[in-house]
């Protein structure tokens, strides 16, 4: 399998691992830069099966740092509350 173009698990025998009607859990860090995640099955000897996958976020976003000025360059007093959320697929975030 290969994540990102990277070979994450080479020659994994899913039987062997852990036997019949077992699941297996497998989990790698990657990072994706631009939005989307590249997945690669390879099949050496029968067909290469994934049955679920989960994406998380492990690293923590960047903080926030918001500055407000009036046009003459004065700092806006007060409190802003704010949400932060992530855009749709394939759109930006």
């Amino acid at each position: 399998m290969k994540l990102q173009g990277d070979t994450t698990f080479q020659n994994l025998d899913i039987f062997a691992a852990v036997g019949a009607n077992t699941a297996l859990v497998k989990g790698a860090n990657i990072l994706a830069t631009d939005g989307a995640v590249t997945i690669e099955l390879d099949s050496i000897t029968q067909v290469a099966v994934i049955d679920a996958i989960e994406i998380t976020q492990s690293v923590e976003m960047p903080q926030l740092n918001l500055s407000f000025v009036y046009a003459d360059g004065t700092p806006v007093a007060g409190t802003l509350n704010y949400n932060v959320t992530s855009g749709s697929a394939g759109g930006q975030a």
